[in-house]
């Protein structure tokens, strides 16, 4: 082998470990994520859940949106199926929309879909939506990748 030709490999591998250690890349690697919202000590049925990568490194794309079910209830990825998210810190937003009843129901959607939805407003507070402002944080890891999200609608 010439020396060119490990210099090339040492330079690839070395290339390929600093690829690995940012936080929330994509690629392989990622863990099933899993967990539970609770809107004012209730499931928070229907509520889109948005992991937005906190690794300024990072590149971009890492994170992950998914809709809770009736319980209140979300997973990303499937176990042994390299699929869900990168390992990293990630912070964490809210939505839901409730009808004038309060209940959650899908909405929000493109001006286009209006007819078929129920009217329905935004029920989660501006701090929990917004990324530069959520007290939400989840550190994604092989070993902690299940959580619950507690959520107050209520004033702070």
């Amino acid at each position: 082998m010439t020396k060119s030709r490990i210099r090339l490999l040492l330079s690839t591998g070395l290339g390929l470990g600093l690829v690995t250690l940012v936080g929330c890349g994509s690629g392989s690697g990622k863990v099933p994520v899993s967990g539970s919202v609770v809107v004012d000590g209730a499931p928070g049925a229907l509520t889109a859940v948005t992991f937005w990568c906190d690794d300024p490194n990072a590149p971009s794309g890492g994170g992950g949106r998914v809709m809770t079910n009736d319980k209140g209830e979300f997973a990303i990825g499937e176990k042994d199926k390299d699929t869900g998210l990168p390992p990293g810190n990630y912070k964490v937003t809210f939505s839901r929309f409730v009808d004038a009843t309060g209940k959650p129901v899908y909405g929000g959607g493109k001006k286009s879909e209006a007819k078929y939805e129920v009217p329905s407003k935004e029920s989660i507070p501006e701090p929990y939506r917004d990324r530069s402002l959520t007290p939400v944080s989840a550190q994604i890891s092989r070993s902690s990748n299940t959580f619950t999200f507690e959520v107050s609608t209520k004033d702070r």
